[in-house]
C-alpha cells in the first residue's frame, strides 16, 4: 500500500510540474504597401512571460528595419494574433500595426535587400511583467510591398 501511495504521489508531483511548463504560441502577420511599425507589447495587467521566437521580414525594395524596445505605449491599430497549435487561449501580449509607439531604445538594425526575405531567430528575447511600456517594435522604412511575421510564446 505504501508503494502504491508513493507512486501516486510521485505521479501527481510530476504531472503538476509538467502542466506548469505548458506554453502558448502566437503569431501576427501584416502585409503593407509602405512604411510600417509593428509593436508587440505587454498589457497593463495580467501579463505572462513573452518570448519572441522568430521574425520574418520582406520588402520588394531595399529597406532598413530597426528593432527598438520599451517605447511609450502603442495605442492604435491592434493586430489580431493567431493561436499556433491546439491552445484555446488568447494572447496576453498585444500587437499593433501602424504603431504610434514612442521612441524606445534602439537594439539593432537590419538591412533588407530588394526581394530578399530575412528570417531572424530572436533567441527567446524576453518581455516580463505588467506595463504597456514593456514592448518591442520593428520599424521599417520599406516603400514597396512589405511582409512582416512575428511569432512568440507565452508562459
Amino acid at each position: 500500500m505504501r508503494k502504491l501511495l508513493l507512486v501516486l504521489v510521485t505521479f501527481f508531483i510530476i504531472q503538476s510540474s509538467l502542466s506548469s511548463a505548458v506554453f502558448k504560441r502566437f503569431s501576427v502577420w501584416k502585409q503593407t504597401s509602405g512604411t510600417e511599425d509593428i509593436t508587440i507589447q505587454q498589457p497593463a495587467t495580467g501579463a505572462r512571460k513573452v518570448f519572441l521566437e522568430v521574425v520574418n521580414l520582406y520588402c520588394s525594395v531595399a529597406a532598413i528595419v530597426e528593432l527598438e524596445k520599451d517605447g511609450v505605449a502603442a495605442t492604435t491599430t491592434t493586430l489580431a494574433s493567431t493561436v499556433i497549435g491546439n491552445s484555446a487561449s488568447t494572447a496576453t501580449a498585444n500587437a499593433f500595426s501602424a504603431s504610434n509607439v514612442g521612441a524606445g531604445t534602439k537594439i539593432n538594425q537590419f538591412r533588407l535587400a530588394a526581394d530578399s526575405p530575412l528570417s531572424l531567430d530572436m533567441g527567446d528575447i524576453l518581455m516580463q511583467g505588467n506595463g504597456t511600456g514593456i514592448n518591442y517594435t520593428f520599424k521599417s522604412d520599406c516603400t514597396g510591398t512589405g511582409d512582416y511575421y512575428i511569432r512568440w510564446r507565452e508562459e
